[in-house]
């Protein structure tokens, strides 16, 4: 395993710590939500909550579009930020650019596309563009129109640098829930992520979760920040 897959790997491992059971209603219990309520109540189709046709208006990735947030860490609360910068070019990979700062430092950087089949896919991820964990082929993550409990699955590689991995991954729409952010409140779709690589026999999970509002996008996520479990909250409307 390379020393850069490492550094990933253990902030991998704390935001598991954090949001183990991710796919199975994780952190603090939600009421009707998670895939292990689910598996005991039955649903009426027409009940259920279906997300936008229209992405732009769920997860907007319109290069400028910028989100101020308050960061939540177990050594202290920080400003944040996440900028979609625009179409770029990191580790051979063409997509649209996500970045997240805290304290005006970049320590996060996910490389976004739209595919007319899949919706919103994932090309790479990383702390920086010389350590980019990029997927062949793109990870699908956001569908138009997709129901509670419609998730997405994957197969395929990843890489950083010059070594490959086995990976596989989940997304799963989980039931609109109110969010409560220093913004105001919002209805948000809860997105729940997992993706993991088959490393030397082990297998290292990269689990992320958020709330997405229609017309706003990202009002409140959980993840981990150099190996510290960070939960984010929107501190003011987009801009």
């Amino acid at each position: 395993m390379t020393v850069p897959l490492k550094r990933v790997a253990a902030a991998a491992l704390a935001a598991a710590a954090l949001m183990s059971g991710t796919l199975t209603g994780c952190g603090r219990r939600l009421e009707g939500s998670g895939i292990d309520a689910d598996l005991i109540r039955e649903i009426a189709p027409k009940d259920l909550q279906t997300t936008p046709q229209d992405l732009e208006a769920l997860l907007p990735l319109t290069p400028g579009r910028t989100y101020t947030t308050r960061m939540v860490r177990r050594d202290g609360t920080t400003r944040g930020e996440v900028r979609v910068v625009g179409r770029r070019t990191l580790a051979g990979k063409s997509g649209i650019l996500v970045e997240s700062r805290r304290a005006d430092r970049v320590y996060r950087l996910e490389l976004f596309d739209v595919d007319p089949k899949n919706g919103v896919v994932l090309k790479g991820i990383g702390e920086s563009p010389e350590k980019m964990l990029t997927f062949t082929p793109p990870v699908p993550v956001l569908k138009p129109a997709m129901r509670e409990g419609d998730g997405q699955t994957w197969h395929g590689i990843a890489q950083m640098g010059k070594s490959q991995y086995m990976g596989q991954a989940y997304h799963r729409i989980a039931p609109m829930e109110t969010v409560r952010t220093p913004s105001g409140a919002y209805q948000a779709f809860r997105l729940d992520c997992l993706i993991s690589l088959t490393t030397d026999q082990k297998r290292v999970d990269y689990p992320a979760v958020l709330w997405l509002a229609p017309k706003v996008g990202i009002v409140q996520r959980r993840l981990a920040d150099k190996g510290i479990p960070v939960e984010e909250f929107l501190a003011a409307r987009p801009r």
